[in-house]
């Protein structure tokens, strides 16, 4: 399992054409999450608690890693070092429907929680695993349990250190089966 702290495209550009089988990838959306998020929280914390929307919505750091979505140089040399595809939020990258239009659909099922009740994930298929971005779904631990190897990076370097110790509590834990 190797993760490091750096910009994907240079990790990507360490690897040579088709080195991965599969890239699980969450990349930024463009639509501001962070700050859609934290509006909706405080919207909420306003309810007092006094509607349904009052439940469950968490502040995040304001930064600027959801203005916009990835270059369409990203998406080619994502395509350059893999071999399939699984890319979440794909409704919101036109390139990519050229390759496919066929998505999987993660229906979240908390419906006082999140920003939407469902993702969409575009792909194209397999099991040598790549994230370059997102932690937050337990990529990393669902390779670690299957066995899997992943070559992973993550840019700020707060979401780094947490999802490595995330990672390192995990691997500590005894396993029964």
């Amino acid at each position: 399992m190797l993760i490091t702290n750096e910009d994907n495209m240079e990790l990507m550009a360490r690897y040579e054409d088709n080195y991965f089988d599969l890239a699980i990838v969450d990349p930024p959306y463009g639509i501001g999450a962070d700050k859609a998020q934290n509006a909706a929280a405080e919207s909420r914390k306003k309810a007092n608690g006094k509607s349904k929307a009052g439940k469950g919505w968490k502040e995040y750091k304001v930064s600027n890693w959801d203005n916009e979505i990835p270059t369409d140089e990203y998406f080619k040399e994502l395509f350059r070092v893999s071999k399939k595809q699984i890319i979440w939020g794909g409704n919101y990258f036109p390139l990519i429907w050229n390759y496919s239009n066929s998505f999987l659909i993660w229906n979240k099922m908390q419906r006082d929680f999140s920003l939407a009740d469902g993702e969409l994930a575009w792909y194209s298929e397999t099991q040598k695993a790549m994230r370059t971005f997102d932690f937050s779904r337990g990529g990393a631990l669902a390779c670690h349990n299957l066995g899997f190897d992943l070559t992973a990076c993550e840019l700020d370097k707060e979401y780094y250190d947490s999802a490595i110790k995330r990672i390192d509590q995990h691997k500590a834990q005894i396993r029964m089966f």
